[in-house]
């Protein structure tokens, strides 16, 4: 029943956020431009790269409140507490670093031609403070996630996303359109968020919460054997991830940087589509191994595993197939379509294939031994990040997109089945084929409807994007009804409802 709830949860509050965001993200690009908007897909990098700071605490936490909130909240409490004080001074470190140094950065590494040396430092400094605050609020975030409050977890997202999205629209709107206000926008929300989120998580932990300061350096250590791998994970995904990117913010012009970045934005909508059923179905995962429970376990993982492919496929091949139109339709921009579709094809089906190879993470994540997690991901880093760095200083974004891809595959095709056999052994069949039949059913959905559809180019903008996301719906659809668990889902889910 929790795992319904969150999961419920989960969606609500990822759909709501995911749909303001698809509708007002594409009009900062009509009010700010390809530039300004370049420097806001900046923002977005940069909060990746340096999420890699968590230093796998957050996810420390959420395993903890999982396994042990409830059972000892006096460690549980003073676990939180110490790490209040860490993420405190990685904050202080973080906007320092583009305080102090976005000066260099606006001069040294963005290419400019509109926006003025003096704004782009304002900018730098407080993307730098934003990033900060949002990296501590994670600390909050997991532990709501890891003691199952994932209700309470996205009221508050879709509060905090209702004023960041179409707040920042209306300041665009009716007051000004300079970029530099719309980031002091961006902090004032952030830390806004911040505090209520921890005033949230300290009702929400089984013993009560001391305001004063803690730091149990023995709490910290326990756990940081896990953290420590998974902060290098983080870090080796980065760069997996993000590495080209990186590059491309230097060798691109901002303008060219703000279509990569819309690009690479519409993929998002594969890991938010992804999300809500990942955060519900680890903490179920951890719990059932934890307590011995082998068939519930494997029960779960499958049929997580089917309903995870049910949403991701239509989504990744929706994306995918309809590139040049959804890329056109979105930012408005005929330009932006035809220099994009390419891309955003080759990294929406590599953004697809992640997702679903997350399945052998969640393995290793529940045994808590992530060791091969890491000898894996420094040998896919040594591999994969000479090729993508020579192609994204020659330019070249189209080749870095398709390598990236080929990449995700042979993570999937490659180390997926030795992972499950050292950890599930006789999963791994079992997880190909509830991938396989949801997969084929999108793939089938959507080339029919394009073809049928036709030319989406003289349609407007609302049109084509409502033609796009309608032609998802129904591989979705399509994928639901020939799937007995998905359909028996539906039927327990609206049984649950009919108690409201």
């Amino acid at each position: 029943m929790a795992l319904r709830t969150n999961t419920l949860a989960n969606y609500a509050g990822t759909a709501y956020s995911a749909i303001i965001a698809v509708l007002v993200v594409p009009l900062y690009f009509q009010h700010l431009g390809p530039e300004a908007y370049g420097l806001v897909g900046f923002f977005s990098l940069a909060q990746a790269w340096l999420n890699v700071l968590d230093l796998g605490l957050s996810q420390l936490t959420a395993r903890t409140a999982a396994t042990k909130g409830y059972q000892e909240p006096q460690n549980f409490v003073l676990l939180v507490k110490s790490l209040e004080l860490v993420f405190f001074v990685v904050f202080l470190c973080i906007s320092g670093f583009f305080f102090f140094g976005g000066k260099i950065i606006a001069e040294e590494w963005l290419i400019a031609s509109n926006l003025d040396l003096n704004s782009l430092t304002d900018c730098l400094a407080l993307i730098g403070a934003t990033i900060g605050l949002r990296l501590w609020m994670s600390l909050y975030k997991s532990t709501l996630v890891g003691l199952e409050r994932q209700i309470i977890l996205n009221i508050m997202i879709s509060i905090s996303s209702t004023a960041r999205y179409p707040g920042s629209l209306v300041l665009l709107t009716c007051f000004t359109t300079d970029v530099v206000v719309f980031f002091y926008y961006q902090l004032a929300i952030s830390a806004i968020e911040l505090l209520l989120l921890a005033v949230i998580s300290y009702r929400q932990i089984p013993k009560k919460m001391p305001l004063r300061p803690l730091f149990s350096l023995p709490s910290v250590m326990e756990g940081l054997p896990f953290a420590g791998t998974i902060a290098f994970s983080s870090l080796v995904s980065i760069l997996l991830v993000q590495f080209d990117k990186l590059i491309f913010s230097k060798t691109l012009t901002l303008a060219e940087f703000g279509y990569l970045s819309a690009a690479t934005f519409i993929t998002t909508a594969i890991f938010q589509a992804a999300g809500p059923i990942s955060q519900a179905l680890l903490p179920r995962l951890t719990a059932l191994f934890s307590s011995g429970e082998e068939a519930g376990f494997r029960a779960a993982y499958l049929n997580g595993a089917e309903l995870f492919c049910i949403v991701i496929a239509p989504v990744t091949f929706t994306i995918a197939i309809f590139s040049q139109p959804l890329l056109q339709a979105w930012t408005g921009s005929y330009e932006a379509g035809l220099w994009g579709k390419d891309i955003l094809f080759w990294y929406a089906l590599g953004s697809g294939t992640m997702a679903l190879s997350s399945f052998h993470y969640f393995l290793q994540y529940v045994h808590g031994k992530m060791r091969l997690h890491v000898i894996w991901l420094s040998f896919s880093a040594l591999l994969q990040t000479p090729v993508l760095a020579s192609l994204a200083i020659s330019g070249n974004v189209k080749d870095a997109a398709l390598t990236w891809f080929l990449f995700r595959i042979a993570d999937v095709l490659l180390w997926s089945p030795y992972i499950h056999k050292v950890f599930a052994p006789g999963l791994y069949h079992s997880l190909l084929f509830r991938f396989l039949k949801p997969i084929s059913i999108s793939i089938i959905v959507l080339i029919f409807l394009q073809w049928w559809i036709g030319s989406l180019d003289g349609l407007s903008r609302p049109m084509a994007s409502f033609t796009i996301v309608s032609s998802g719906c129904i591989a979705l659809l399509f994928c639901i009804l020939l799937s007995p668990f998905a359909r028996h889902q539906i039927k327990q889910t609206i049984g649950f409802l009919n108690y409201f």
